[in-house]
C-alpha cells in the first residue's frame, strides 16, 4: 500500500501499490511489485510518496475542547496562586507591625 500526499493536503491511497519507479520525465510510476502491473503515474515534485503509512493518532481529542479545559485549569491555578499570595502578604504585614 502506498499513499501519495500533495502539498494542497489532498492524498490518494493506492492499496495494491508496492513499488515506485522514478523516471527522468519528472514522474514516478507505481507498480504492484517490481516488474509488476502498472497502477498510476504521479508527479515527483509537489508530493510525497509514502511506502509505509504515516504515524496517526486515531483517537485525537478535539483541540477546541482541550484548549477550553486548559484555560479553565490555568484560571484555577491562578486563583489558587492569588489566594496564596494574599495569605503570604497578610502574614508579612502582620509580622512587620
Amino acid at each position: 500500500m502506498m499513499t501519495v500526499r500533495f502539498s494542497t493536503g489532498f492524498s490518494i491511497q493506492y492499496n495494491t501499490a508496492a513499488y515506485v519507479d522514478r523516471n527522468a520525465t519528472g514522474f514516478a510510476d507505481l507498480y504492484t511489485k517490481k516488474d509488476g502491473k502498472w497502477i498510476a503515474q504521479v508527479p515527483i515534485t509537489g508530493c510525497v510518496i509514502e511506502g509505509i503509512p504515516a504515524c496517526r493518532n486515531y483517537f485525537a481529542a478535539d483541540p477546541a475542547t482541550d484548549a477550553a479545559r486548559e484555560v479553565k485549569e490555568l484560571r484555577h491555578k491562578l486563583e489558587l496562586a492569588n489566594r496564596r499570595i494574599a495569605k503570604l502578604k497578610g502574614a508579612t504585614d502582620a509580622a512587620t507591625r
